[in-house]
């Protein structure tokens, strides 16, 4: 498993913290959106239930005395009323007589199979009984729109998702942006390396002033080393110059006395 891993990351550092980035944001992005699109679901849900039981106390009494005086064009126009610009897909006024009034509003599908469905099973048909005096003159039946309903939230988790995309792209440019920035060091040592080659003795690896501080610290690190070294080159190489030098002497001794 360590290996796969090992594997499937990237070389470069940048990298890595990109996919860092993405994977962290990722996760708590959708998690968090997840739990707001869930709770927005449920208050959609009960705002529509709240706002036609609104609707339908305002209207009984125009229907109660509407249905004892048999008059039945109010109450078509008290349906047709309620139904237009509410969370309704029809309202069905049924008498004793067994008439019925019918005022119905379709709308057009957008949102996904399984968002309707899901929508379907929470909203509940709202059956009251019209009454006046004690008698009961019909029933009054509400059917939610669960079209409407569903294209509305629909059309809220597109806008959200949108957003959330946009601040995503944003906060990985300004990432990218700083990484590249604070690892412009690691850029500079390639000038070292060539300063080096090319007999530069005090040859320093530069570093910015707001490169982070582990980068500093490592750039110092290589400064100090590369010091070191050369220190210590240097003590081999006056060593060596000394042994140099005697065996030389000796070999001019040497040549005298052969002489």
């Amino acid at each position: 498993m360590k290996r796969f891993f090992r594997w499937q990351a990237p070389e470069s550092l940048a990298s890595r913290v990109f996919l860092i980035y993405a994977v962290s944001i990722l996760a708590f992005g959708m998690t968090g959106f997840g739990l707001l699109m869930a709770k927005r679901f449920s208050k959609l849900i009960e705002e529509s239930t709240h706002i036609v039981q609104k609707m339908v106390d305002l209207s009984m009494p125009t229907l109660s005395s509407s249905a004892v005086i048999g008059d039945f064009d109010t109450i078509q126009r008290t349906l047709d009323a309620i139904v237009p610009n509410s969370p309704l897909k029809e309202a069905v006024y049924q008498d004793k007589a067994g008439g019925t009034i019918t005022a119905r509003e379709s709308s057009e599908l957008l949102a996904p199979d399984w968002l309707l469905a899901s929508v379907s099973s929470r909203l509940p048909e709202i059956h009251k009984t019209v009454s006046a005096g004690g008698r009961d003159y019909g029933e009054l039946t509400l059917h939610f729109d669960a079209t409407q309903i569903a294209n509305g939230h629909w059309r809220l988790v597109l806008s959200m998702t949108s957003f959330v995309l946009l601040a995503l792209g944003a906060g990985r440019g300004v990432m990218r942006y700083a990484l590249r920035r604070w690892l412009g060091s690691f850029e500079r040592l390639q000038a070292y390396e060539a300063e080096v080659l090319a007999g530069v003795v005090n040859a320093q690896a530069g570093s910015s002033k707001d490169a982070p501080l582990e980068i500093r610290q490592a750039v110092a690190l290589i400064n100090r080393t590369a010091g070191s070294l050369r220190a210590q080159f240097g003590q081999r190489i006056d060593v060596l110059m000394d042994t140099l030098i005697q065996h030389k002497n000796a070999m001019d001794e040497a040549a005298i006395v052969s002489e």
